[in-house]
């Protein structure tokens, strides 16, 4: 099969909806074995938690395709992926920390958003922030080898194919 015959909108989706499932399914299993049980409301905490980091991964992906051709030398390419990965785990961290907040005000019934902020956020920021962080520079350098994958079979496709056309034409 030709690379130019796959549609490389498809693949992006089948790559990306399984490999966070992937991971959903891995945390979840921790989640059970650390309790030996998992609630519906864990479930569809994980479940949030993870749709999130699709987007924001999407996200990412756009803004990688609006500078894929600026990023010419890999210095650039890794210091804008570490950047940006950091900033989607810090947007990541902060969406967790609020369905976390939710969570725990359903639990409890009362919640203390002040305390709640100063007792989790604010101190386990920074660890968590870069607990997070290396599923994003996963993520993108997955995303960056598949597409130098495509970019090189591709051009490698129109060299043999421009081959074949330049011998047809001296036999012509």
């Amino acid at each position: 099969m030709k690379i130019e015959n796959i549609n490389k909108g498809k693949l992006y989706w089948l790559l990306q909806i399984s490999g966070w499932s992937f991971l959903l399914t891995i945390r979840l299993l921790n989640a059970y074995n650390a309790n030996n049980e998992l609630t519906w409301e864990s479930f569809i905490f994980f479940l949030l938690y993870f749709i999130i980091a699709l987007f924001i991964s999407h996200i990412l992906r756009l803004i990688y395709k609006q500078y894929y051709n600026k990023m010419n030398t890999i210095i650039k390419l890794l210091i804008v992926l570490i950047v940006l990965s950091l900033f989607a785990a810090y947007i990541w961290y902060f969406f967790a920390f609020l369905l976390e907040a939710f969570e725990y005000r359903l639990k409890e019934g009362t919640f203390n958003f002040n305390s709640y902020y100063e007792s989790y956020f604010k101190s386990k920021f920074y660890l968590n922030v870069f607990i997070y962080q290396p599923y994003f520079i996963m993520w993108s350098l997955a995303y960056f080898g598949i597409k130098r994958w495509f970019d090189y079979y591709s051009q490698k496709e129109k060299i043999e194919r421009s081959n074949m056309l330049l011998k047809d034409a001296q036999f012509n």
